[in-house]
């Protein structure tokens, strides 16, 4: 079966395609359970293109260490129309190929609705072993169901957790959620699996602070994936999201937050979902992640090559 097909926008992600990179990047176009605002599918082309327009070397680093390394973005996933579950699964098999056959140490996988997360998650505890997850969202996403449906954006958190995908999650920037995700929450924090640093939290301390107390929390984890819902951020900011949700956090202290736990833990994935195209005015969700991801790469790089920090 094919597993990928090469995006519309005909362009690869920095243009910077090289097989050899130890980075792969993979699009999702899966936009199946979307209750407000759809859009999603069209998240992968538009971060590539406005990928196109960024420049590598930013803010004082002279280094500009993508451009040695480069990145292989393998296309957009192949998937199926109408059929979530077959989806999810196809998903968790294109991670597979990237860490096993092609021996990638870092996947990023820009979706698509925030369901994707279920089938990369499986595939990086197929690959590697149980991940740890860090999920950076306006909401938490541990519905038992949601109008009518038990698999969906609003439910993803909850089947990861309860299939047993991974060892723990800690939720970073959630202000929104249900009474019924709040007792679901409740429940994990009891068994150990879980940990959040509310919105608040986020505000009252520096991005330092809160990601020691997350990286605290995954200590001991033998891999680390992260989850970036482009909804965490305020719609200020961020405002093509599928699900917006006013008084978010700042861009600049996400990307510091992100720079210290892969500073300090193991990551060796990161998705960034819910970006919706066409609710984007001048694609200015679209560049934002698009820098995002550049950041972080960017430190991955350092990492992987044993850069004083």
């Amino acid at each position: 079966m094919q597993l990928f097909v090469r995006s519309l926008c005909e362009t690869s992600f920095l243009e910077l395609q090289r097989r050899e990179s130890p980075i792969a990047f993979i699009g999702v176009p899966l936009d199946e359970s979307s209750s407000y605002r759809s859009g999603a599918r069209w998240g992968p082309e538009a971060v590539r293109r406005a990928s196109r327009s960024l420049e590598l070397c930013f803010d004082g680093d002279d280094e500009c260490v993508l451009e040695r390394v480069g990145i292989d973005d393998l296309g957009d996933v192949v998937l199926a129309p109408g059929d979530l579950r077959e989806s999810i699964g196809r998903i968790e098999r294109v991670m597979v190929f990237a860490y096993r056959e092609l021996r990638k140490r870092f996947v990023v996988v820009v979706g698509g609705e925030h369901t994707i997360t279920l089938g990369a998650v499986r595939g990086v505890k197929s690959s590697i072993g149980s991940p740890c997850l860090v999920v950076m969202d306006a909401h938490l996403d541990l519905r038992s169901e949601y109008l009518g449906s038990s698999l969906n954006h609003a439910t993803v958190m909850k089947r990861v957790v309860d299939e047993g995908t991974i060892d723990r999650v800690v939720w970073i920037g959630v202000r929104a959620y249900s009474r019924d995700e709040l007792e679901e929450l409740k429940r994990l924090e009891l068994q150990g699996i879980a940990y959040v640093l509310w919105r608040r939290e986020c505000l009252e301390h520096t991005p330092f602070f809160v990601a020691s107390r997350a990286v605290s929390f995954l200590k001991g984890c033998d891999c680390v994936y992260v989850s970036l819902d482009m909804d965490v951020i305020d719609p200020s900011y961020a405002p093509g999201v599928q699900t917006p949700e006013p008084l978010g956090l700042e861009p600049q202290w996400i990307i510091n937050v992100l720079r210290r736990i892969v500073e300090y833990t193991n990551v060796v994935g990161l998705d960034i979902v819910e970006l919706s195209p066409p609710n984007d005015p001048g694609e200015q969700t679209a560049f934002l992640a698009s820098r995002i991801i550049v950041e972080v790469l960017k430190n991955v790089v350092k990492k992987m090559e044993g850069a004083r920090w």
